[in-house]
């Protein structure tokens, strides 16, 4: 019997007591043009006075005999995990060999009823943030359901639901950013089903995300050298004292697109710019010919990056999360005077005026499966000192930094691979640092672009 049908048939072996999903074959596509053949369901949960549905895929594995299954968690939040790591496909056929993999969206997600803010503005008031208090207020209030049903608790009890209507005794959990706090929080709430956990981008577990985010982009910019920091901030100087408006071809029309580009916009696309070896490579370049007077490149950037942004992240869910059990316990320590990039703590406790925080965030004090963390060592949102303060809070855990990349080293080099040597030894009983990770060390970044030709030769 195949993996995919063994799983079908436990689905319909389940008793008539508890809820059960139907898998249907399904497609899940990536925008960028990659494609998965999958088996896709759905659960109908509780929300509020109302009730959505939670969609999940079912990548069968391609063994005979197949692992524990393997749940992935997106980020975001509101990123969708049947979108997001179908552009994985490639870097996870180790993983995908060895057991099948469940992708599940959080509520408000990709197939989890998805929840969207309607804006009609030109992409031109996008990137400059013109009305964007109007938009946000306008969405929220018309949403189907309420914020408060959308947390991180929320996702977790709907894990649960799906593991149980699946037929599935026990699997390993994965999440990548803020999917590291479902998993960690799924690991607390339901040990006994979690054979183990792997974090990969450690989002803060013990304190809200925010009060960090400057000093750590700032780290991660400094990677790239002190003359790529110095370009920054005489670039955001410069446009401080004058913005300056600029004509780029539009990321998807490719149709001119008028914008003003400001020292907030500089910010938020170096900012953006961080994330991933392939565009951090590109930001000496851009900044250089930025300060040299050339802002058109560092334009075209943030309008690509934000164009992508706004297709991968659902609005109302990234607030939702956020307002509730972040901003709201963020400290009021001072920005500091010289820091390169700009305090967000006041325009994101603006933005969360009508959402009420969680009365008991989540703070685990002691994390039971055994554990493997991941982080990137240029990590701008969730670097390695993240990894590090969480460490304390697991009985048994392995702290893996991939050298020289950014946020989500999953897909990074042999990465996955060590992920899924790790799942089998946990399977085996043997302890997590028994697996080799010696090809890790072949990790290396993306070579820095020196002009719009590209790296050095």
């Amino acid at each position: 019997m195949s993996a995919a049908s063994a799983l079908l048939a436990a689905t319909l072996a389940l008793s008539s007591s508890s809820p059960s999903a139907a898998l249907t074959p399904c497609r899940l596509e990536h925008p960028a043009g990659m494609r998965v053949a999958a088996r896709c369901g759905s659960l109908e949960v509780p929300a509020g006075d109302t009730t959505m549905q939670v969609g999940f895929a079912v990548v069968p594995s391609t063994s005979a005999e197949p692992g524990l299954p393997l749940v992935m968690l997106s980020g975001g939040p509101g990123q969708s995990a049947t979108r997001d790591f179908v552009a994985l496909a490639g870097a996870l056929a180790r993983l995908r060999q060895d057991r099948d993999l469940i992708l599940v969206d959080a509520r408000g997600t990709g197939r989890s009823t998805p929840l969207r803010c309607r804006d009609d503005r030109p992409l031109a008031d996008r990137l400059a943030g013109v009305g964007d208090d109007t938009v946000l207020a306008a969405c929220l209030g018309a949403l189907p359901v309420p914020t408060a049903a959308l947390t991180t608790a929320h996702v977790v009890d709907d894990l649960e639901r799906i593991r149980a209507a699946l037929g599935i005794t026990r699997w390993h959990v994965l999440g990548v950013s803020y999917g590291t706090r479902v998993a960690a929080a799924y690991g607390v709430a339901h040990p006994a089903q979690t054979a183990s956990l792997v974090l990969d981008g450690v989002a803060p577990l013990d304190r809200p995300l925010g009060d960090d985010i400057p000093a750590d982009m700032e780290a991660s910019l400094l990677a790239l050298g002190t003359a790529v920091r110095d370009d920054f901030v005489a670039v955001k100087a410069a446009l401080t004292r004058a913005p300056a408006t600029v004509t780029v071809p539009h990321p998807t029309t490719a149709r001119p697109l008028t914008l003003t580009v400001t020292a907030s916009i500089a910010n938020s696309a170096v900012r953006m710019g961080l994330y991933a070896d392939e565009t951090r490579a590109i930001l000496p370049a851009i900044l250089k010919a930025a300060r040299a007077g050339d802002l058109v490149p560092l334009a075209a950037s943030f309008g690509m990056t934000l164009d992508g942004l706004e297709g991968a992240i659902h609005g109302p869910v990234n607030i939702a999360v956020v307002c509730a059990e972040d901003v709201p316990f963020m400290t009021d320590r001072p920005h500091p005077a010289d820091a390169a990039f700009d305090d967000e703590r006041p325009s994101m406790r603006k933005a969360c005026g009508t959402i009420a925080p969680l009365p008991a965030p989540f703070r685990p004090t002691r994390i039971t499966p055994p554990t493997l963390l991941l982080s990137g060592e240029f990590d701008p949102i969730t670097p390695p000192h993240h990894a590090r303060r969480a460490e304390p809070l697991f009985v048994a855990a392995r702290h893996l930094v991939a050298r020289q990349q950014g946020h989500n080293v999953l897909p990074r080099g042999c990465m996955s691979d060590v992920v899924a040597d790790t799942l089998a030894a946990v399977e085996r009983g043997a302890p997590l640092d028994s697996v080799d990770v010696a090809c890790l060390e072949r990790l290396q970044a993306f070579p820095a672009f020196i002009d719009g030709m590209g790296p050095p030769p």
